[in-house]
């Protein structure tokens, strides 16, 4: 489980999932694994085969409850969808937004259906405007416009 909050998965706190029956889930206990992650048991939820048969489920949050942005800090979701632009040009939008621990990364989806990912850094995304609707890339050695 990935969160930024360290209190997310506390007793008490609540969740989402898309998994029917499971939309909403109220976090009963957690303990660290021996591997290192956090196992979470929820409210209603005693019998291991039904946690089991929940495991991987992505669990979400209302916006509402996320934490206030620093400066340059950007959720995934505000970023989808976005124009990207080029020299002034739009040659694409951002299709996907891949987290990783090493590098964010943006998923630029080209009209002709072709596909580049680009590293999500101010060298290389030096303005993000979210009112606007665009991000602008820098194209180095080609990187979008020779896709």
């Amino acid at each position: 489980m990935d969160s930024d909050n360290p209190t997310r998965f506390d007793p008490g706190s609540r969740v989402r999932s898309d998994v029917p029956g499971y939309e909403t889930l109220t976090v009963a206990h957690n303990r660290q694994s021996s591997k290192g992650g956090l196992i979470v048991g929820f409210d209603g939820i005693s019998d291991r085969a039904e946690a089991e048969s929940l495991n991987g489920t992505e669990l979400f949050i209302d916006a509402a409850e996320r934490r206030p942005l620093d400066d340059g800090e950007y959720w995934p979701d505000d970023l989808i969808g976005l124009d990207v632009v080029v020299a002034g040009a739009v040659v694409g939008i951002i299709w996907r937004v891949e987290l990783d621990t090493a590098q964010t990364r943006i998923e630029v989806r080209f009209p002709d259906g072709g596909a580049a990912e680009v590293p999500f850094v101010a060298a290389l995304v030096p303005v993000v405007d979210l009112d606007a609707g665009f991000v602008e890339v820098v194209d180095l050695d080609g990187l979008l416009t020779d896709h």
